[in-house]
């Protein structure tokens, strides 16, 4: 029945890869709380005690510690999957109800899901990074490269990998992400300009490219950040032997890179995401109150909207929040007693243009 149901999420449901086997990590946890009985055995009291375990309410019996996230992400797929069920041949007497009480309470939704602060690199930071990364052969500059990249475009871990190198326009400054090759979000077109990060990460990303099309000799079909290619001989055992004219298979090679790079700078460890929120926290210093530029800056992420910019990415640290707050007050007028009140004149000449619009408004009517 998990074969059938993961063959659903994929070809009917169009479920990606990663969704999948969460869904299928979702339901091993329901196998195990249910110790391999049928699925029909999943009554009220039953689904009370896999909800309550499951958001630690209750003490764990599931083998392994689950964090209040990941619990109420179990129990959305298990009640997906028996709204699925219920459909089949020998479920449909199944009630359905039952679902209802793995429902997290609002409280619960509210505390993981509500704004909560993201650390985000700097751009000083993510140059101090590419300082100390080595540059000796073709893996090191390879990783220097993803660093690079992710830094000057923002674009997501899974299409990074997927980037071929016809897809760069050294040229235009341009990637052209496309969705029918590129694993991007919702498989979106999306152009992406190098954004303005400084000189020496986007002359990274230009050394990058052009070494591998004229010192490799590769093709546009070429992945722009090839695998390791890994070597047995010479007596060494495995060992990494250059790169390989293969793309990664997934992207936690990238978060790897990553997350090693900033602990070798002795920095904080960040994820390819976190990117995109230094992008938009440089945002707000490059565009100021330029709307238009500020909505160029968005599109170059591959949003549609704006507000999904603003929203969803850089976010204000505590620090910066109390800084700007602390500086509107200082502007503010000191003298609490000027008079704001209108002056004769001023008035008049209010009491005017009302009936100047009255009568407009009236002769309309």
């Amino acid at each position: 029945m998990k074969h059938k149901y993961s063959v659903y999420l994929t070809k009917a449901g169009q479920k990606s890869e990663a969704t999948r086997r969460q869904h299928e990590a979702s339901l091993t946890v329901l196998d195990c709380f249910l110790n391999g009985r049928d699925y029909r055995k999943l009554n009220t009291s039953l689904a009370i005690q896999l909800r309550d375990r499951l958001l630690g309410v209750a003490p764990d019996s599931v083998g392994y510690a689950i964090s209040k996230s990941s619990g109420i992400r179990h129990l959305r797929n298990i009640q997906g999957f028996y709204r699925w069920l219920v459909r089949e041949v020998g479920y449909k007497s199944y009630p359905i109800s039952t679902i209802d009480y793995l429902n997290p309470s609002r409280s619960e939704v509210r505390s993981l899901t509500g704004r909560r602060y993201k650390e985000a690199p700097t751009l000083e930071q993510v140059q101090k990074v590419l300082r100390f990364m080595p540059a000796t052969n073709e893996v090191e500059r390879r990783d220097r490269a993803v660093i690079a990249l992710l830094a000057a475009t923002g674009i997501r871990d899974g299409a990074l990998v997927t980037l071929r190198l016809g897809h760069v326009d050294l040229a235009d400054s341009r990637i052209d992400q496309t969705g029918c090759n590129v694993a991007t979000k919702m498989g979106k077109n999306i152009t992406t300009w190098f954004f303005p990060v400084g000189v020496q990460i986007l002359t990274e990303v230009r050394d990058w490219v052009n070494y591998l099309r004229t010192q490799k000799c590769w093709g546009p079909e070429a992945p722009l950040l090839p695998s390791t290619r890994i070597n047995t001989g010479s007596g060494k055992g495995f060992h990494a032997d250059g790169v390989a004219e293969a793309p990664w298979k997934e992207a936690s090679s990238v978060r790897r890179i990553v997350r090693e790079a900033f602990v070798a700078a002795d920095l904080k460890p960040t994820t390819p995401h976190r990117f995109r929120d230094m992008l938009v926290n440089l945002a707000y210093e490059v565009c100021r109150n330029d709307i238009q530029a500020l909505k160029t800056w968005s599109q170059n992420l591959g949003h549609e909207h704006m507000m999904t910019t603003l929203t969803n990415y850089g976010d204000v640290s505590p620090y910066t929040q109390k800084e700007i707050l602390q500086r509107l007050r200082e502007d503010q007028d000191p003298r609490p007693n000027q008079d704001t009140s209108f002056s004769t004149e001023e008035v008049e000449k209010l009491k005017r243009l009302i009936d100047s619009d009255n009568n407009t408004l009236g002769g309309q009517g």
